[in-house]
């Protein structure tokens, strides 16, 4: 047992040094501010779709291009009027660009110098403008266009969605919190008939005492003393876990003792309601009040673009190729780069290239493609149109539920209270036995807990519902 004593120490002193954290709705906020993980996880989302546009940009930045080569040989020629060319020397260093446009244009410079027999440092050097243009599948950059559309509406989607998903995040985080206040109502309530229950065990005690109640009415009582205990216990570890929860979601406060700030339940709870008949005064879909009509529009102009994208996919590939060279030749490197203005040489180059597809294997792949593009979109669409009609249609309906089960709840509250009061007087009179008291006791109590978890459904639905319509204008949106 020794060894118990000084991890009991530590465990006192950790818990005594651990920071004390207050939390509120304002708290909740500022922490988004901080780039929690699942915020963190939103915004990396949002960037790969960036991060694929910028990618595909990137074929069309300047590029610097430069070669050089080096060849030496003593190999025997076949005859002298065949003479082997030892040493090759040749560089070149130029700059480049693919276009938008279906265009790529290079410029470069250039030295080549070979000796053999009969030449000793033969050196042409030069420079060269090179255009390739695609005559077809995109021709004019048409093709290009389509694929920057879709990736440009792709993540003009992804940055409407990371802002609905921050905030859908944040009213998760606010659930929680509410789903604490909630659960802190309830031990408060409970603790409370807990010292009602011990004081009922103390009372029987004495009559037992004086003969005038039996063990078993002191056993009872003892009973519902046990039970609240085990319920209460039940919510402190209810608690707990809502509290390790937030410290997933908020790692900041990881290490700190969570405390709720000043709060006002039932305030809330009206604030819900106003909101609520916001909500039903709309007689159609307020699309004002989300984004995700925007994210819908670009969804399907991204389809629109995508579509001709993979539509081409089967297509001809038609280039053309040209090159344009002015080039100085002598003896040495520098005579022929002075060559090339005293004495040019010029030199053009046009060429044709062409690729057909034959044997209808991507035919299949572009049939495939299309395919999926078509359901993602369709999936997608329904989705959000799906999401729309049924939160705005049912949240005012859910919310009119559970408002009547509060008001029949507090009925029912009322009316067990005044039930146990008339209890309480026929018990004193020895009408009633002690197990029909306490039942009344434990109804009471259930009814009230019931009620505060009813509370706080009334307020998680509404929270549900900002999570898709995030741009409502009523109170409880702040």
């Amino acid at each position: 047992m020794k060894w118990i004593i000084p991890f009991a120490s530590l465990a006192l002193t950790v818990g005594a040094q651990a920071k004390v954290t207050a939390i509120d709705e304002a708290f909740l906020k500022e922490a988004l501010a901080e780039n929690v993980p699942t915020v963190q996880n939103i915004q990396a989302n949002f960037l790969s779709l960036k991060l694929q546009e910028n990618s595909v940009l990137d074929k069309f930045s300047y590029q610097l291009t430069g070669e050089a080569s080096y060849l030496k040989t003593s190999e025997k020629p076949f005859s002298t009027f065949s003479p082997v060319t030892s040493p090759v020397k040749s560089a070149s260093l130029g700059v480049q660009r693919a276009t938008q446009y279906g265009v790529a244009v290079k410029v470069s410079s250039f030295a080549e110098q070979f000796s053999n027999n009969y030449v000793h440092k033969g050196t042409t050097s030069g420079v060269s403008f090179q255009v390739e243009m695609d005559l077809f599948k995109d021709f004019l950059g048409g093709l290009t266009k389509e694929q920057l559309n879709a990736l440009k509406t792709a993540r003009k989607a992804g940055s409407l969605e990371q802002d609905i998903q921050t905030k859908a995040f944040y009213q998760e985080l606010r659930k929680l919190y509410w789903k604490l206040v909630a659960n802190n109502e309830q031990l408060n309530l409970s603790k409370e008939l807990l010292k009602s229950s011990k004081l009922q065990v103390v009372e029987a005690k004495k009559r037992l005492k004086n003969n005038v109640a039996d063990s078993g009415e002191v056993a009872r009582y003892e009973s519902q003393v046990a039970a609240r205990k085990a319920n209460i216990i039940a919510l402190q570890y209810q608690k707990e876990a809502l509290v390790q929860s937030l410290k997933e979601l908020i790692p900041s406060v990881a290490q700190d003792e969570i405390q709720l700030k000043p709060y006002n339940l039932e305030q809330t709870v009206a604030t819900v309601l106003a909101c609520t008949s916001k909500i039903a005064s709309y007689n159609a879909i307020p699309v004002e009040n989300t984004k995700y009509d925007e994210v819908l529009q670009n969804v399907k102009l991204q389809y629109e673009s995508q579509k001709k994208v993979t539509d081409s996919y089967n297509s001809i590939d038609v280039k053309l190729n040209s090159e344009i060279k002015r080039v100085g030749k002598d003896f040495s490197l520098s005579n022929s780069v002075d060559q090339i203005s005293d004495d040019p040489g010029n030199s053009v180059a046009v060429g044709l290239s062409i690729n057909i597809p034959i044997d209808g294997k991507k035919t299949t792949t572009e049939e495939v493609q299309r395919l999926v593009d078509k359901k993602r979109f369709i999936a997608k669409q329904d989705e959000i149109n799906a999401k729309l009609e049924a939160y705005h249609t049912q949240v005012v309906k859910n919310i009119t539920y559970l408002q009547e089960i509060v008001k029949e709840q507090q009925i029912n509250s009322i009316k067990l209270a005044h039930s146990l009061k008339v209890a309480e007087k026929k018990y004193n009179q020895a009408r009633i036995s002690v197990r029909e008291l306490i039942t009344d006791q434990d109804s009471l109590l259930q009814s009230n807990l019931s009620e505060i978890d009813t509370k706080y459904n009334v307020i998680a639905t509404l929270l549900d519902y900002l999570a898709v319509y995030t741009e409502t204008p009523c109170a409880l949106n702040n």
